[in-house]
């Protein structure tokens, strides 16, 4: 985790921070002047009033003196330093400003404003600068570092041999997510550079210079099913090899890939389900016929007179119960017969397996079976409510 000190004073939460940075060559060409700028906002948190004003009475007194060294850390290690001592001027300081005043302000919550800047003399250095370099954090205090920037060299000097230089590189607890540069074509004296680093993300597969991934979890709106699919932008000298280091441990449904032939930049999407949160029986539909049972009758016609209703004998019913049953991984046990087997037809019983779905990394999923039992009875029998998943 990072922490911002200046001077003494530690910030009790690490600020948003925006590093400006510009080289120039001096009018009487004595040399270069480096322009550092560090813009700060964050917050103080308290359980009350009081405790905000506490907070920030202490931001307040730590700032009101210039020229004290600014720092972001990790641990004991130092990010980055703003030194008063190596500066010219050393460093001057705006602020502290609370540019909002509603709301929780100054309840449980106190936002805050500071400017910090710094001018240096760039020994050493042959080129000017334009460059921005921030520190963003998520809710959990995570932090998302974004270096990009353009660099002009004197006609002869190689822009593009400096790109490696404008890499943060803020340490082992960071991984790349994201690394650009665009160069002004053979004369090599622009660079437009990005790189974009994440705290505690996944590291960027080898072969890939910009990654954009993202993995989404979908429900089946009976519940039976549960999906994830992944799909991305991969770009760098092998993008297509890294495909597979995005691979999940689920049962890979299909598979798709793009490549750019210009570009060589690929989009991909991968989707899965995962059998270990969706349900062993995904699908059964029953059905319960009856036909028949009761007096047979008739209509005979009389001469001269109405029909006359004539009942014969009673006659038996007769009975269906049929169905359709797919199981994820395997053939679901025939259901038990709704009526005892001295109704059933056991000479016209029907029972089917069906061959399975084959997915693409060779397995199988979704196994069907279907049945029919007949029976027959002497009078029409009580309804059977049929199975369900």
């Amino acid at each position: 985790m990072t922490q911002f000190l200046y001077g003494s004073y530690t910030h009790p939460t690490p600020p948003t921070l925006v590093v400006e940075r510009q080289v120039r060559r001096q009018i009487d060409d004595a040399g270069r002047i480096e322009s550092i700028t560090w813009r700060l906002e964050g917050f103080l948190d308290g359980a009350d009033s009081a405790a905000i004003k506490t907070a920030v009475d202490g931001l307040e007194a730590a700032y009101r003196i210039d020229n004290q060294d600014a720092q972001l850390k990790s641990g004991s290690t130092v990010l980055m330093i703003l030194d008063a001592s190596e500066a010219v001027h050393g460093v001057q300081v705006d602020g502290p400003h609370f540019p909002q005043g509603g709301g929780v302000e100054f309840a449980t919550l106190r936002r805050y404003q500071i400017t910090l800047t710094a001018e240096f003399i760039a020994s050493g250095t042959s080129y000017d600068e334009d460059s921005r370099l921030s520190y963003d954090y998520d809710p959990a205090g995570l932090a998302t570092v974004t270096s990009s920037g353009t660099l002009r060299t004197k006609r002869g000097t190689s822009a593009d041999a400096l790109f490696a230089s404008k890499d943060p590189d803020p340490g082992a607890t960071y991984q790349l997510q994201h690394r650009r540069k665009t160069l002004n074509g053979l004369e090599d004296t622009q660079l437009d550079w990005e790189y974009v680093y994440r705290e505690g993300k996944v590291a960027t597969p080898a072969g890939v210079e910009s990654a954009s991934v993202t993995q989404v979890r979908r429900v089946d709106p009976d519940g039976t099913s549960v999906y994830y699919t992944v799909a991305g932008h991969l770009e760098g000298a092998n993008p297509l090899g890294a495909v597979p280091s995005f691979h999940l441990a689920y049962v890979l449904l299909s598979e798709s890939v793009t490549t750019d032939k210009y570009t060589g930049a690929v989009d991909f999407t991968l989707e899965y389900l995962s059998l270990g949160e969706s349900r062993a029986l995904v699908s059964w539909v029953e059905t319960i016929e009856i036909v028949g049972g009761g007096m047979h009758w008739y209509t005979q016609p009389l001469c001269g007179k109405a029909p006359k209703k004539v009942e014969t004998v009673l006659m038996p019913a007769t009975a269906v119960q049929s169905g359709r049953m797919v199981g994820r991984t395997t053939w679901r046990p025939f259901p038990t017969p709704k009526w005892g087997p001295e109704f059933e037809h056991l000479d016209q019983r029907r029972q089917v397996k069906l061959g399975a779905s084959r997915v693409p990394i060779g397995s199988h999923i979704h196994y069907p079976t279907e049945y029919a039992y007949y029976f027959e009875f002497p009078d029409r029998p009580a309804m059977k409510n049929p199975g369900m998943a």
